[in-house]
Parts: C-alpha cells; sequence; structure tokens
C-alpha cells in the first residue's frame, strides 16, 4: 500500500507551484521602456547594464539571523487544582537567512546605464491571460508607444512584448 502521508509534501509543492505561476500572471510588467526601441535592442541593454551593475557593485552577501524570543512559562490547573499543565517555553525565531547588501546600489547602477541608453523605468499592466496567445502571435518588434491600452506579455524564452490594444 502507497504511503499516502509521503504525498502530502508534494501536494503541498504543486499547489504553491501553481498558485505562484497564477499570481505571477496579475503581476504588472516592471522594467525599462523606450517608445520605438526594438525588442531585442531592449534585451541587450539590460543585459549590458545588468553586467556593468555587477561588474561595478559586486555581491555583498551577509548572513544574519531573526530575534529568538521564548515564549513564558505557565502552570495552568484546573479550579481544583488537581490537575495541571505547564504551557509556554516555546522558543520563536533564530532562523538564519542571508540577502545581499548591495543590490540596492546594484539596482541604481542599472537604472542609471539604462537611463543614459535612453530607457526610462515603467510599470506597465500584464495582458488578459485569455488575451496571451492573440498578443504573442502578432507581438511587435518594437516598442509601441505607450498609452492607457498598453500591456504586457512575456513569452515563452521570457523576454517582453508590449502591445497596444484597442479599448
Amino acid at each position: 500500500m502507497a504511503n499516502l502521508g509521503a504525498m502530502r509534501p508534494m501536494r503541498g509543492a504543486a499547489c504553491l507551484i501553481l498558485a505562484a505561476t497564477v499570481l505571477s500572471a496579475c503581476v504588472p510588467y516592471r522594467g525599462f521602456y523606450k517608445d520605438g526601441a526594438a525588442v531585442a535592442q531592449l534585451n541587450a541593454d539590460l543585459t549590458e547594464c545588468q553586467v556593468q551593475g555587477v561588474n561595478r557593485v559586486p555581491a555583498n552577501t551577509q548572513i544574519r539571523s531573526t530575534p529568538v524570543t521564548v515564549t513564558p512559562v505557565r502552570r495552568i490547573c484546573n479550579s481544583a487544582g488537581t490537575a495541571c499543565r505547564i504551557v509556554g517555553g516555546d522558543v520563536l525565531g533564530g532562523e538564519t537567512y542571508s540577502y545581499d547588501a548591495n543590490a540596492g546600489l546594484r539596482n541604481r547602477v542599472i537604472t542609471q546605464c539604462m537611463a543614459a541608453r535612453g530607457y526610462r523605468a515603467v510599470e506597465i499592466p500584464m495582458c488578459p491571460q485569455s488575451a496571451r496567445d492573440t498578443v504573442l502571435a502578432r507581438a511587435p518588434k518594437t516598442l509601441p508607444p505607450l498609452g492607457p491600452n498598453t500591456c504586457a506579455v512575456r513569452g515563452a524564452d521570457g523576454y517582453l512584448f508590449a502591445v497596444t490594444t484597442s479599448g
């Protein structure tokens, strides 16, 4: 007989992956944009600026721990005092994590590099999932002027395609 309990973590992981995929479709594109720029040029410029950012501001990985707290220990008894139990004493926190202390500065260097090439930081809503295939089929090779009906789609290769839909 199969151990169904062993399948629960896998099912939970699959649900998390599915939820992340669904939610990512709702998250707007946050990146760089230049009206009339070739999509291929945007991607090449971004890669060059990212490399420049990494070279000028290398990673500075810091390791930290969350604060540790211990819940108070208490003795809880019934009204007669005949049955008691001890509660509390739980240790919370103390998880170790790492972060890149230079990430913010590196992102500013990348943003400056892209601005020097004529791009600006933008936030573009993602196109409705129902229109994704149609949008990809007519994805422009150059970025259209931004307008109230502009939306974005990520291609299978991860690259951005922005289109202006009729609205």
